[in-house]
């Protein structure tokens, strides 16, 4: 997971850029990225927190709140 980690962290600040998408004289039209608010993660049950962290990083890293559940141990594990 830290390979994981180290993507993500590599590439935030180029991806949450604001990106100009037309110029004109007087005017300038770009593309500003603001967090959503809450992210909600249920992961699935297999690598729960591998998986979940492909939702719940870039969310944390983009200034969202996470609300992450990993999935219970399928019930004939137990």
């Amino acid at each position: 997971m830290l390979g994981r980690l180290d993507f993500f962290l590599e590439k935030t600040t180029a991806e949450l850029a604001d990106e100009t998408v037309h110029t004109e004289t007087g005017l300038v039209e770009k593309i500003r990225h603001e967090p959503l608010g809450v992210v909600a993660n249920i992961s699935a049950w297999n690598y729960p927190y591998f998986v979940g962290s492909n939702v719940f990083v870039p969310a944390l890293l983009a200034g969202n709140a996470v609300l992450y559940k990993p999935s219970n141990t399928p019930a004939s594990w137990a």
